[in-house]
């Protein structure tokens, strides 16, 4: 069971006249806490939202994650990401 889920949505606009199709990548060692799409599409002139969600499983190791998500169409944008795990205290 994952405890602590957020969710971020980001709107992104293709000003292009053509389609667009993002390629997105995260870390191995970050695939256990964030969930996302393979690949973001985008319509001329439209925008298309990207939800990205966090977890933190029960099972988690209490440590500092570091990582990238890679986001690739031609380009590419690499955007660091650290995530720092701490065990829940236990409840009475």
């Amino acid at each position: 069971e994952s405890k602590n889920t957020i969710c971020k949505t980001e709107a992104t606009k293709n000003n292009l006249n053509e389609e667009k199709t993002i390629n997105i990548t995260i870390s191995n060692n970050l695939l256990k806490f964030i969930q996302t799409k393979d690949t973001l599409t985008i319509s001329p002139n439209e925008r298309e939202e990207l939800s990205i969600f966090l977890f933190a499983p029960e099972d988690s190791v209490a440590n500092n994650y570091a990582g990238t998500l890679m986001f690739r169409n031609g380009g590419e944008l690499n955007i660091p990401v650290t995530l720092d795990i701490k065990k829940k205290p236990l409840e009475d």
